[in-house]
């Protein structure tokens, strides 16, 4: 599928802690590409992607939505048309400091609250191929617990956290998952300017996040 209607299509997710263990470089997360004008993301290669991103919660505990293009490095075999076609199955995410007073203190505080989580969803993607998937870095209780902190004065904003996220899924039978992509996320209360009602290209498919 060369395109993903973002805003229709639905992730069933389940909240439970992530496991962090190494994964197979057959299957790569490469970046985050944000939507287009239309809301949708193209699965292609290169292009602009983001190398960070922006979560304000000033208005809403609103959840970052990440659109990462996944690679598949698995090989094509001319006698199994099926074969080494990857099924995603799901993500791990797990939420870590940035080795600054405030982001320590915000994980600290976010520990039992899991800084972990897994987010079920599926697709598929062939080998050689690319894909786009959507799932939350950080879930809307994530972000309801952090601007509760942040509001509180226990914790600084803006404040720099880091999502570690890999998915995992199954191919010829056998579980597969990618090595962790690590995506800086700056959480602030206020700093994104409000949409422009006459700026046709400042469209917030996700809300108020870059």
């Amino acid at each position: 599928m060369d395109r993903l209607r973002l805003g229709l299509v639905g992730l069933f997710v389940a909240l439970v802690a992530g496991c962090v263990t190494d994964g197979d470089r057959t299957l790569v997360i490469l970046n985050n590409k944000p939507p287009e004008s239309d809301c949708t993301v193209s699965a292609e290669e290169g292009g602009f992607y983001l190398s960070s991103g922006v979560l304000d919660l000033e208005t809403s505990t609103q959840p970052y939505i990440f659109t990462p293009i996944v690679r598949s490095d698995a090989e094509f075999s001319a006698g199994e048309p099926n074969g080494n076609l990857i099924f995603f199955e799901g993500a791990d995410v797990v939420l870590e400091d940035t080795a600054t007073d405030a982001s320590r203190a915000l994980i600290m505080a976010l520990t039992e609250n899991w800084t972990g989580r897994t987010h079920y969803f599926s697709g598929s993607v062939d080998p050689g191929g690319i894909a786009v998937v959507k799932y939350p870095l950080i879930d809307r209780e994530q972000a309801n617990e952090i601007a509760g902190h942040i509001n509180a004065g226990h914790v600084a904003a803006p404040v720099m956290v880091r999502a570690r996220s890999r998915i995992f899924g199954n191919i010829d039978g056998s579980q597969i998952a990618s090595p962790y992509f690590t995506y800086p996320i700056d959480i602030c209360i206020g700093c994104v300017p409000l949409p422009d009602p006459l700026d046709m290209d400042d469209v917030r498919c996700f809300g108020d996040q870059y």
